[in-house]
């Protein structure tokens, strides 16, 4: 389970972006009068206690915002974690020129509920080589590494001749914390349709046509795609198999799901089910959903801080990562829909179009 995760300086976030899961509401926002859908009339929506947290943990992370302002950015840096903990080279990263310190805070789901420990690990580096880097577990240091290929005096030695190398992290060579770490999130990569690639199995075949069923979808057409030798595929169709496949396959392991643009292609409707899976009670393992979108009205499934906005002042100025909980609104406000709010300009992250047609009135002879 992830509790959040940090970035000093990457991509438009040249004053850095901080992610948290945790929740800093008492009260479930997705049960506010403003949804209207038939939404959360099952068991009440889950935030996964822990302690030390007011109010636990989300299941649940939404981002929107103009084009091209960094949203992915926030996706990438999960990328380079997973690139360090892997053993690569800290030169291989994005931007690895920058002086930059990304951390991250994460439990293993595997362990026992009363034995349960956040890890916390963090990694500066500059010009291909880290700089300092510490792991905690709970309070008590696992690892400090202070400066370039000094070791601290709780530091592991490395092995052969990667030993004090400042162009590796001292977390791959744990291979259960490193472990942990990797297996509490998958990024999915996205990936057209194939023929003869793409076969499940039969038990898997029959729980994605039953999806969607649910869905709307006509899925007695879906034999050639299951089969393998379908010529094409509709877009919508296929982002539908992907999603629901990968929301069956974090619900089952328990880990927090990457998605970029979760509606391309899909009605919202569909989407807002996919996201109900992660807050009632298919959801027993703590899985976890951080998704960018560009639909509006999927706000209105999430509960304000679960709701973030990347936004730009200017075209070559520093992105913001802000959740809607941070404003303070009116009573009146409150019980409005975030989508409403959003429309308004009340909570930023909207783009600054201008007038296009103007521009083509120009062009067009």
């Amino acid at each position: 389970m992830i509790i959040q995760f940090k970035d000093s300086n990457y991509g438009p976030f040249k004053k850095g972006f901080r992610l948290s899961f945790v929740s800093t509401e008492a009260e479930d926002r997705r049960k506010e009068p403003s949804v209207s859908r038939p939404y959360g009339k099952g068991p009440e929506p889950l935030r996964f206690p822990l302690k030390d947290t007011a109010h636990g943990v989300l299941p649940l992370v939404g981002v929107w915002g103009a084009n091209d302002v960094g949203k992915s950015c926030l996706i990438q840096t999960l990328r380079d974690l997973a690139h360090i903990a892997r053993g690569g080279e800290v030169g291989d990263l994005s931007f690895p020129n920058r002086k930059r310190s990304i951390s991250i805070a994460f439990t293993d789901d595997e362990a026992p509920t009363d034995q349960e420990d956040v890890f916390e690990y963090k990694v500066t580096f500059t010009k291909g080589r880290i700089v300092s880097e510490c792991l905690l577990k709970g309070s008590e240091p696992l690892f400090v590494r202070a400066t370039d290929d000094t070791p601290g005096k709780f530091a592991r030695t490395w092995k052969g001749d990667r030993k004090h190398s400042s162009e590796y992290s001292l977390l791959s060579t744990d291979p259960n914390i490193a472990g942990i770490l990797l297996r509490s999130y998958r990024i999915p990569m996205p990936h057209p349709y194939c023929a003869n690639l793409w076969k499940p199995s039969e038990a898997h075949r029959k729980l994605l046509s039953e999806l969607g069923d649910h869905a709307g979808f006509d899925t007695s057409a879906w034999g050639p795609i299951f089969d393998g030798t379908a010529e094409e595929v509709p877009r919508s169709v296929w982002s539908f198999l992907c999603l629901a496949d990968e929301t069956y396959r974090a619900l089952i392991n328990g880990y927090l799901l990457v998605v970029d643009d979760l509606d391309a292609g899909l009605h919202t409707d569909v989407c807002a089910e996919l996201l109900r899976c992660f807050t009632e009670g298919s959801n027993k393992k703590r899985a976890q959903l951080l998704f960018i979108a560009k639909s509006p009205e999927l706000m209105d499934y999430l509960r304000k801080d679960e709701t973030y906005f990347v936004e730009k002042k200017k075209q070559a100025g520093a992105a913001n990562l802000y959740p809607a909980s941070c404003f303070k609104l009116t009573e009146e406000s409150k019980k409005r829909k975030t989508s409403a709010l959003y429309a308004e300009g009340r909570l930023g992250g909207l783009p600054c179009t201008g007038d296009l047609h103007r521009v083509l009135e120009q062009w067009v002879p």
